[in-house]
């Protein structure tokens, strides 16, 4: 029996809203939410002009263009619900440009500039098409319709889109083409505090523009290398701004989402300088990387987020006045505290308090693959070693560079509990996608970075070379790839990537690990057949999932099926 559906459909433009008095330049993007389990909309990836205030001692630089994901920088934020489809259609509305380096020799370097796919940075969805496959190609005019479903366990938490096509993935992620993804608290999940604050999203994006200037150069970006001609210095934007002021309301609860929108080495660092908090403003972990820790309201110094992390806070601040927020040694946000809120715009969130109360202490239930795994013994033969070394050219995992196709570093299956041992992470941001890691020992604690905690991506430069920080995670469902590589996009783009693979398997179906398999994998269990295929990249004439595919598709299995 056939069900009609209400669809909404969005097509994506810059609009951003100001949500507090006139004189103040704090914004948020747009936002779309699901409704009745679903949520579609059309994202593009296009040239855009902006100007964010860029500007140095000696130079006040105006706008210029980039690539932008869905009309502007950052993207609109996106909402969705455990249990909701996501329905991307994702246009590539650049040109292929004569001077760019696309041939099949440009191999772990910067190119490709206007070729791209959409990786879902966080999501614990498939990693298998339609849905999120970073090995994809699709280019200059082409488009792709992505369908990802949101299992019924996933977690709540704060999470990402942006393109990923290795070669590309600097250009387009040091350019600004990111935005939020958030997967919604069910209704009374939460403690009332965090429930009834105003929920604030702030992308952090920094900008190098020697840096992006060099990879551009090298990749035959000529257009980009043209728009940012004269730019010099590093920068940092909050949701697009340079430097922006926020009002809020003294005692008053509000929930910061801090997505670092990262492609460089540097963490985020911030933090409240002592000196110049006159309003008395203090904060308290919630969640990292989209997943809520154990022990809130945890008291934290600073917040370490590595390129691509996150950070959910619990802000307040107690005193009427300025306060600055800090970050990669200078302010990034402006906060100005009042007392009467009758010239504020933005949505009530708490009650105005005359002395301040604590956080109530919070643990929340978890879904099965976020399940402690501390006192869990990793599975049989399923414990590999992951190390991530050098800069530049020599960037590698495990003394290899990535290799297109059907080649594997490691193998594990459902059911398994897979521990890894992994170096690098004091220069290097270790990222997997798809399952996200329980951080298990081997390394010095800080009060950002807990034994016990979950993570999708760990960068701690207060960390020594040596090998043998333990991660661990459950494979409880999502069969498929899982791309592992740093998020410093430019080593990745460089080499510092690789694919391990999750067989469709369990053991009681002779499913088994293999540890540095360092080449092709074959048998029972494959989810994705594209990868048994000796070939660079599914491309969108391959994995469309338009009709005229979908037809020439059904009549290749139907012709198979009378041969077999």
């Amino acid at each position: 029996m056939l069900q009609s559906k209400i669809v909404l459909t969005f097509i994506c433009t810059w609009s951003a809203v100001i949500i507090v008095n006139a004189g103040n330049n704090f914004t948020v993007a747009d936002e779309y939410e699901s409704t009745d389990g679903l949520l579609k909309l059309t994202l593009d990836l296009d040239w855009l002009e902006i100007d964010p205030g860029f500007k140095t001692e000696s130079s006040q630089f105006g706008a210029f263009k980039t690539r932008a994901l869905g009309g502007s920088v950052p993207g609109p934020t996106v909402r969705v619900s455990a249990g909701d489809t996501l329905e991307v259609t994702f246009r590539n509305r650049l040109t292929r440009q004569d001077s760019a380096l696309i041939s099949s020799q440009a191999k772990n370097t910067y190119s490709f500039p206007d070729t791209a796919n959409l990786h879902f940075h966080g999501g614990h969805v498939s990693s298998v098409l339609p849905a999120d496959d970073t090995t994809l190609e699709i280019g200059p005019g082409e488009e792709y319709n992505y369908v990802v479903h949101f299992p019924d366990e996933h977690a709540p938490g704060t999470h990402w889109i942006h393109t990923h096509y290795h070669g590309s993935t600097t250009l387009h992620l040091a350019g600004g083409a990111a935005l939020c993804m958030i997967v919604k608290d069910p209704p009374g999940f939460l403690p009332a505090e965090v429930e009834e604050a105003e929920d604030v999203v702030m992308v952090l994006q920094y900008w190098h523009f020697e840096q992006l200037r060099t990879s551009a150069a090298n990749a035959g970006d000529n257009k980009l290398v043209e728009q940012i001609e004269g730019f010099t210095g590093n920068h940092i934007t909050i949701n697009g701004h340079i430097e922006p002021t926020m009002n809020v309301k003294r005692g008053v609860w509000q929930r910061w989402r801090i997505l670092h929108a990262g492609w460089y080495e540097l963490d985020a660092g911030i933090y409240l300088k002592s000196l110049e908090n006159e309003a008395e403003c203090e904060f308290y972990l919630l969640a990292k990387d989209g997943i809520y820790v154990s022990d809130y309201p945890r008291s934290v110094r600073s917040l370490p987020i590595p390129p691509g992390g996150r950070a959910d806070i619990m802000i307040r601040c107690n005193a009427v006045g300025n306060s600055a927020v800090n970050a990669i040694g200078r302010t990034i946000i402006h906060v100005h505290v009042i007392e009467d809120d009758s010239n504020i715009v933005s949505v009530e969130a708490g009650q105005m308090m005359d002395s301040p109360e604590p956080l109530t202490p919070w643990s929340p239930s978890k879904p099965l693959y976020l399940q402690d795994l501390r006192e869990t013994e990793p599975t049989k033969d399923c414990t590999c070693g992951t190390y991530f070394e050098g800069y530049g050219t020599e960037s590698n995992i495990n003394n290899m560079k990535y290799d297109k196709g059907n080649h594997f570093l490691h193998t594990s299956f459902l059911g398994a509990v897979v521990e890894r041992n992994i170096a690098g992470v004091h220069e290097h941001a270790y990222h997997q996608h798809v399952h996200p890691y329980q951080l298990i020992g081997g390394f010095s604690e800080s009060d950002y970075f807990k034994i016990g905690d979950w993570h999708d991506t760990w960068q701690d430069k207060k960390q020594g070379e040596e090998f043998g920080y333990v991660i661990r995670y459950r494979l409880t469902n999502l069969p498929g790839k899982i791309m592992v590589h740093c998020h410093n996009s430019q080593h990745a783009d460089e080499g510092m990537l690789a694919k391990e693979y999750v067989f469709n398997l369990t053991s009681a179906e002779n499913g088994a690990c293999e540890c540095d398999v360092e080449g092709s994998i074959k048998g029972e269990g494959i989810v994705d057949k594209n990868i048994i295929i000796e070939s660079d990249s599914p491309t969108v004439e391959s994995s469309s999932f338009s009709l005229c595919t979908r037809s020439r598709t059904a009549l290749f299995i139907v012709i198979l099926s009378l041969f077999s």
